[in-house]
């Protein structure tokens, strides 16, 4: 989870793609991750903070709209 990884970096292969935000609760903690439904592939790692989670996409994924800052992330990942 976000704790062990670099967050500045992002995963090999898999920055600058577009996707959106998911999320799962795992022994009731709420975690977040990038993932691309056209290709079902994940492009980001479990990211237990929201704030940075909303970092984290600004950073490396892409919207069918472009790039976005970290605000436009942070309503993804609130809603």
């Amino acid at each position: 989870m976000d704790e062990t990884v670099d967050l500045n970096a992002g995963l090999p292969g898999r920055t600058g793609v577009i996707g959106g935000i998911e999320s799962l609760v795992l022994d009731g903690r709420r975690l977040f991750f990038g993932f691309d439904f056209t290709s079902d592939q994940v492009l980001s790692p479990l990211i237990g903070d929201a704030g940075a989670m909303a970092r984290y996409a600004a950073r490396h994924l892409r919207q069918r709209t472009g790039v976005h800052d970290e605000s436009y992330w942070a309503e993804l990942v609130r809603a």
